[in-house]
């Protein structure tokens, strides 16, 4: 018997007999990170160059993006190092160095991308493939720094790929790379899907960009995990032109971050990311480099037992009941792998509610 409710962000999905197999679409409360959000605010619109050495030292390990422009490119160069391991830990991935890699690619690609949206709008993407695992990789993020992911595989699926650029005797991916962007002002979530490359992720994010956005774009996506899984590093650079931008401008940009290596200048060669951003700077481009800030970023999960309970209630009297009967009492959060308990005043507390509305 199967005691366990699994939740995504869209929608409640009880397991087992048929009464409990539904879905429920539900809005989720929030939280801001009080961390996140406090330090945020003192080191949004800081020049690396006005900041003392010791936040410097502080800042290069920190998971960060860091936002610039000039007139003819706005740029996000990010580190996830920290917010992969997280994710590595609680989806139980340190025996799957490849899934760690895509996930990780996943979630800096969402927060590069929500780097550029305002306040609590929020960029998500999935992959969806029919013939290689994981089968399906989610990862959604917010413009204040909150990001978490995860990713599915099936034994139906007996390949595994390993998230290389495929060569000509390995089998195409079969599937979809599907974007949602929620905006204020907009009365419905905006989508767009494209076919999938080669499950890199990076050339993923680049075909969305020239297909749907139709912005002339530059992505680079890095990680690395070391043997004893505790040693990772996951970041990424993204560039976009400005309207009226010479083509070449872009072109010598991808030339730029081709050979760049993030790691490499942030841990070895002590760099801040804003230091690294001066180094995708063309020459071509002549206008000046603004730092417009950065933002700390976090793996971070606003799942919670209360809205969970709500919705659960949602079932209706009868079903709660049964689930109490049946000892249906934990619920695992898809997204961070969270499982929650619910206790007999959990059920007592529901069934109550819910009589009292039936009077």
């Amino acid at each position: 018997m199967i005691k366990s409710l699994i939740f995504n962000d869209k929608s409640i999905r009880l397991l087992g007999s048929s009464s409990y197999s539904s879905f429920i679409n539900y809005n989720r409360r929030y939280y801001c990170s009080n961390e996140t959000a406090k330090l945020n605010n003192n080191n949004n619109n800081t020049s690396s160059s006005s900041i003392s050495e010791n936040t410097k030292e502080y800042l290069r390990k920190r998971d960060q993006v860091v936002n610039a422009h000039t007139d003819q490119l706005r740029i996000a160069i990010i580190n996830t190092s920290k917010t992969a391991s997280v994710a590595m830990k609680k989806h139980q991935l340190d025996e799957k160095p490849q899934y760690f890699s895509l996930l990780a690619k996943m979630m800096s690609g969402v927060s590069l991308c929500s780097s550029f949206l305002k306040d609590e709008e929020r960029f998500k993407a999935q992959i969806k493939s029919r013939n290689l695992n994981p089968f399906y990789i989610y990862a959604e993020s917010l413009k204040v720094g909150e990001v978490r992911g995860f990713l599915q595989e099936t034994e139906a699926i007996d390949r595994q790929y390993s998230g290389k650029v495929m060569g000509e005797d390995d089998e195409p991916p079969n599937g979809v790379f599907q974007i949602t962007k929620t905006l204020y002002g907009a009365k419905t979530p905006i989508e767009s899907s494209v076919e999938l490359v080669d499950y890199s992720i990076e050339n993923e994010f680049a075909l969305y960009f020239f297909l749907s956005e139709q912005i002339p774009s530059a992505i680079k996506l890095e990680t690395r995990i070391g043997k004893d899984n505790n040693d990772c590093f996951s970041g990424g650079i993204l560039v976009q032109t400005m309207p009226g931008t010479p083509d070449n401008i872009i072109q010598d940009v991808r030339n730029r971050i081709r050979d760049l290596s993030i790691e490499k200048e942030l841990f070895q060669n002590s760099k801040t990311l804003e230091d690294i951003i001066q180094l995708i700077k063309p020459e071509s481009d002549t206008s000046p480099l603004v730092i417009i800030g950065r933002t700390l970023v976090d793996f971070y999960c606003r799942c919670n037992i209360t809205t969970f309970k709500n919705h659960i209630m949602s079932l209706g009297l009868h079903e709660v009941k049964s689930m109490k009967q049946d000892n249906h009492n934990e619920i695992r959060c898809y997204s961070c792998n969270t499982i929650h308990k619910l206790t007999d005043k959990d059920f007592s507390d529901m069934i109550n509610i819910l009589e009292n509305k039936q009077e």
